[in-house]
């Protein structure tokens, strides 16, 4: 074991000891590139500053530096693991550490207002390792079989129902004794927002050069974007600060949870390649029938 595998193991040990991330911030300055250790030192502060962000104006600041970094091509230093679906093909699964956010469309950016309370943070906790990417297509070909769509493997699988994805996730655990599940919502979301407060995590501004979306129109000093009509392959766009890949945008993400009306319906995150940027934030969420998928639906597992 290297010492970065030592000091990865150690955080997935004791994620909420701050001092094991300011240990690893300070040995990927030495030794590995000065940029990730700011990149975490950063992101270290957004997290522990994202249930009261209005107490702290210099986020912004912070943010914008992170994003920076991201689209320089710096990656987050977080544990990972990837198992083997099949000879050739792997998955790749960031740790997501427990944690307490804002959740919801109008959690976000809440600023106090005289005689009303702030939004109850939402705790996740126990850390979790989440997919780097949507099931793409030659993964579901590696475990299901003959593969539902012939061309372009490296683009997420879709047409994918909340009832297949069920059973993509018992023949994982069939083929290679790893057992894998949807994320809660409030795990995608937290995944999601990774410390931001902001409708996208690059900010509140439509940025289509980090997303894969319908901008062909702007709005609110958002920038016009090239519409692909399809969905893009997986890595194509930078990854959030937790080195997740098309938590906007791309397709919707299944997760685990019932709709509140509808026993037969479950809920999916995220928004996809032919929605508006303002159905692609983090807060985004809409439903569907369980048996139901189409186009525009695909899924991110996570290990259980």
């Amino acid at each position: 074991m290297t010492n970065l595998d030592a000091l990865l193991a150690g955080i997935v040990k004791e994620p909420l000891e701050e001092t094991r991330w300011l240990v690893l911030a300070d040995w990927l300055e030495e030794y590995d590139d000065p940029r990730r250790a700011e990149f975490l030192r950063l992101h270290r502060k957004l997290l522990a500053t994202c249930c009261e962000a209005w107490k702290h104006a210099e986020r912004a600041e912070w943010q914008a530096r992170v994003v920076q970094l991201l689209e320089a091509g710096v990656r987050p230093c977080v544990p990972a693991r990837t198992i083997e679906l099949a000879p050739g093909v792997s998955m790749t699964f960031n740790f997501v550490p427990p944690g307490s956010f804002l959740m919801g469309e109008n959690a976000g950016n809440w600023k106090p207002k005289r005689g009303k309370k702030p939004p109850k943070p939402t705790e996740i906790k126990k850390g979790f390792y989440l997919a780097t990417h949507e099931l793409t297509r030659t993964q579901w070909h590696a475990i299901m079989g003959a593969p539902s769509e012939p061309a372009d493997m490296e683009r997420p699988v879709s047409h994918v129902s909340w009832n297949d994805a069920q059973r993509f996730c018992r023949a994982v655990a069939e083929k290679t004794k790893v057992k894998v599940r949807l994320p809660l919502e409030a795990e995608w979301e937290w995944a999601c927002r990774a410390g931001t407060t902001t409708a996208y995590y690059f900010g509140d501004v439509v940025r289509p050069d980090l997303m894969n979306c319908d901008a062909r129109t702007s709005k609110n000093r958002s920038r016009k974007g090239k519409f692909h009509n399809r969905t893009t392959d997986a890595g194509t766009y930078p990854p959030n600060p937790w080195g997740l890949f098309d938590m906007h945008g791309n397709l919707w993400e299944w997760c685990a949870d019932r709709a509140a009306h509808d026993r037969l319906s479950r809920m999916m995150r995220g928004g996809c390649w032919d929605a508006l940027p303002t159905i692609c934030t983090s807060a985004s969420r809409v439903d569907s029938t369980a048996r139901n998928g189409g186009e525009y639906d695909g899924i991110r597992v996570c290990l259980r």
